[in-house]
């Protein structure tokens, strides 16, 4: 088991930390972290990040790259839901699908990473045979091309004053989802 111990020096001022969920990143933002992991503590500045693997020491610390930042948000998007309005992408919108047979589901999954969905943003969660498939917070404009009924309700959901800043989840039933997704259906069912 990865041993993590993080002690922040606060410097002149700490804008924001960010761990990824699975720990196998540490950046920094603003001020300085000492990271320890395998017997090892890396110092991270303002703008670096360090990479850790399990009882191994952190990598040295670099500079952050535009790239690491797209991956961590990716990390966090799934335990963000309902957090806020996206200001770059607008209203967001999440899909819970009907409870369908695993191998359904991995269908779906690969229809829609076709269709040009994340993987981050497409969440299978499997008991048995069976599995819940969940799609992120997806943009409005892009529910309007795929998903018309549902872009039409999160539409009608984000006219509510109460709702601006809110993430709409709408439930996708079976008999939907074999209309949009006839041919995995024929195929696994």
């Amino acid at each position: 088991m990865k041993i993590l111990f993080i002690n922040l020096i606060l410097g002149i001022s700490l804008f924001a930390l960010v761990i990824t969920g699975n720990q196998d990143k540490v950046s920094v933002q603003g001020g300085t972290i000492e990271v320890t992991s395998g017997g090892v503590t890396e110092v991270v500045e303002s703008g670096q990040i360090t990479f850790l693997q399990e009882d191994s020491a952190p990598t040295r610390a670099v500079q952050l790259q535009k790239s690491d930042l797209k991956d961590i948000q990716d990390d966090f998007q799934e335990e963000t839901i309902g957090l806020q309005l996206s200001p770059t992408l607008g209203h967001l919108v999440t899909l819970k699908f009907e409870t369908v047979k695993y191998e359904i589901a991995k269908g779906i999954k690969k229809v829609l990473l076709k269709q040009g969905f994340s993987s981050a943003s497409i969440h299978i969660d499997k008991k048995n045979h069976y599995a819940k498939l969940t799609l992120i917070q997806v943009p409005l404009k892009k529910l309007q091309k795929f998903y018309p009924i549902y872009y039409k309700a999160a539409k009608r959901f984000f006219r509510i004053k109460r709702n601006k800043n809110k993430v709409a989840k709408l439930m996708v039933r079976e008999r939907e989802m074999r209309q949009f997704y006839e041919e995995v259906f024929n195929k696994y069912d």
